[in-house]
């Protein structure tokens, strides 16, 4: 390019230093001219190439930087699930509450192979916050409720006192913004994986898998594209026509919780 842009600064100096001779030949102008027109679309090639990489590495960025964050607000309070610093606590059987029996009506975990998975969890946490920032008292046993907003596409989150009977203000929560999918799965102690939150009687919960569906917030990819994702065993995620950066991410979370870990061991 900047050959080109030496080529025609001599030309415009010949066309300069002869123009009070002979004047400008319509050659010459066209030479400049087309020499004028390639430096231009040189440099506008270049400035639209240099956009579309910075915006695709800031998406790419914000994608893994809001793996991150989701993954990690979810995995604190899994790991936590079933953790309490009064003795009670420790022989509580729930952890993850049941999509078909839970204590508390929309505080339930749910299952879906064709729109996002719900996780509540029932927890002590160690840090006496709920999911939605509020300070709780000493040993107040919560359930944190873990949903995707489709009208937002946001990690969203609901926190609800067990102790104190009441929904923990303020309520859903966006925790991280572009997540359009979650699915989850339970590992329990038959070291089977279960999609259902309705588990088999008499079965401890040892981890839990997250599943997430993260997009960059700009449509930046040069060429529409259709693009299929999976999440766990759940149905095929299909967009047309899409310019929009998508990935998955997927972590595993083992529960700490004192009761399933002695109950499952008393059964081997």
């Amino acid at each position: 390019m900047w050959r080109l842009a030496l080529g025609a600064q001599i030309i415009l100096r010949q066309l300069s230093s002869r123009k009070n001779c002979r004047g400008v030949s319509l050659l010459e102008l066209l030479i400049a001219l087309v020499i004028g027109s390639i430096i231009v679309a040189g440099a506008s090639q270049y400035y639209l190439l240099n956009r579309y990489m910075t915006n695709f590495s800031r998406d790419q960025q914000n994608i893994s930087n809001g793996s991150v964050a989701a993954l990690t607000s979810l995995g604190d309070a899994i790991k936590d699930a079933g953790n309490g610093g009064d003795t009670s606590w420790s022989t509580l059987p729930v952890v993850i509450e049941p999509e078909t029996s839970c204590d508390v009506a929309g505080f339930c975990s749910e299952n879906h192979d064709n729109v996002s998975d719900v996780i509540a969890v029932r927890l002590n946490p160690q840090n006496n916050l709920a999911c939605n920032g509020s300070l709780l008292d000493d040993n107040e046993i919560i359930i944190n409720r873990f949903y995707i907003d489709t009208a937002t596409e946001s990690l969203n989150c609901a926190a609800y006192s067990v102790t104190k009977n009441q929904i923990i203000m303020p309520t859903n929560i966006i925790l991280q913004n572009n997540v359009e999918s979650m699915q989850v799965q339970y590992i329990l102690s038959d070291e089977l994986t279960y999609s259902s939150p309705d588990f088999p009687v008499g079965m401890g919960v040892w981890a839990v898998t997250v599943s997430l569906l993260i997009s960059g917030a700009s449509e930046n990819l040069t060429t529409p594209t259709d693009w299929t994702y999976r999440l766990l065993d759940a149905d095929p995620m299909t967009f047309v026509g899409t310019t929009r950066q998508r990935q998955i991410f997927q972590s595993t979370f083992i529960i700490n919780s004192t009761y399933h870990i002695a109950k499952d061991l008393k059964s081997l």
